[in-house]
């Protein structure tokens, strides 16, 4: 290992480091290299904030208001609410529940 790589400090520094390790298109360690990181430290990161990103997701049918007699669903993943409506693209909602699930 050479001297002088230095440990990713903190989840917010981690969290940039990867998305930049992702847009460069180098792998990992290589990229860690380059920048001059140890390469296990962002790979930890890498992994602690993967199984963080794990979270259960809870739909709740809701009532239809009188005006609109569709029938309306609550997605609810962590903190947030998503309001869909019976006719959703399955495919629509899979992509923005995986965007949420990187936040």
């Amino acid at each position: 290992m050479r001297q002088g790589l230095r440990r990713v400090r903190d989840e917010g520094e981690a969290r940039n480091l990867l998305a930049q390790q992702r847009l460069s298109g180098l792998s990992l360690r290589d990229w860690c290299n380059v920048e001059g990181i140890k390469a296990h430290s962002l790979a930890w990161w890498k992994i602690r904030l993967q199984d963080s990103a794990i979270r259960l997701v809870e739909v709740t049918p809701m009532t239809p208001p009188a005006a609109h007699p569709e029938a309306r669903y609550i997605v609810h993943v962590g903190d947030l609410a998503i309001e869909v409506s019976d006719d959703f693209k399955e495919d629509t909602l899979g992509r923005l529940l995986d965007v949420l699930s990187r936040c």
